[in-house]
């Protein structure tokens, strides 16, 4: 089995608000925000999508971890990713796609974002990991 990212995660643009809030990405890449958060049309965000390669016929099970972490470009702030999601049923799929053999799998989650004074604007940067088990 090879997996290939082929898109990253992206919560897009948004404003934060007095009090905060979440901003969510489904793994269909509909962008909802919760809170005092809102988001910018121009910029609405992707989900992560992973390319698993192998022949048809396995089955395959994916596993998240509990929360990720985003760090503020030049300074200490930080949102905490979780939720994670995927448009697998129950977080598992059997592979079907013929040669090349490429079956996508799209991850979405949840950023949770705090007040403007404590996630001012700014990039945010991190990474997640996410582990494809082949039974």
């Amino acid at each position: 089995m090879n997996v290939y990212s082929a898109q990253e995660l992206s919560f897009g643009s948004f404003y934060g608000g007095s009090s905060g809030g979440t901003v969510v990405v489904s793994p269909d890449g509909n962008r909802t925000t919760t809170g005092s958060i809102t988001g910018v049309a121009l910029s609405p965000g992707t989900p992560a999508i992973f390319d698993v390669r192998l022949i048809p016929g396995r089955i395959v099970h994916i596993s998240f971890p509990s929360s990720a972490m985003l760090y503020k470009v030049g300074s200490g702030e930080n949102m905490m990713i979780t939720e994670f999601t995927t448009d697998k049923s129950g977080n598992y799929f059997v592979t079907t796609s013929a040669h090349p053999f490429i079956n996508p799998v799209k991850i979405g989650a949840t950023l949770n974002v705090g007040s403007v004074s404590s996630n001012p604007s700014g990039d945010y940067v991190g990474s997640f990991s996410v582990v494809f088990i082949q039974e």
